[in-house]
């Protein structure tokens, strides 16, 4: 995984955890990422590798969507 560490679950503040596709999603030789809390199950959608992109980018992708946050501020 990239150095880029992973907030808690916008949601709920579980933990969340990088994980690479999901059995029925694997493409040989292609990296998919996806970030999922672990106690809500809430994730990102799934990062697909492009051809000749490095597989760090792919996880890199997924951190920082996860990690994107936008709050409203009531006033």
């Amino acid at each position: 995984m990239s150095g880029t560490k992973l907030k808690s679950c916008p949601f709920c503040g579980g933990e969340a955890k990088m994980k690479h596709g999901y059995p029925g999603q694997q493409r040989k030789g292609i990296r998919q990422s996806v970030v999922q809390c672990k106690k809500c199950g809430c994730r990102t959608v799934t990062y697909r590798q492009a051809a000749y992109q490095p597989w760090k980018e792919v996880d890199e992708q997924a951190a920082e969507v996860w990690n994107r946050r936008e709050y409203e501020q009531n006033e």
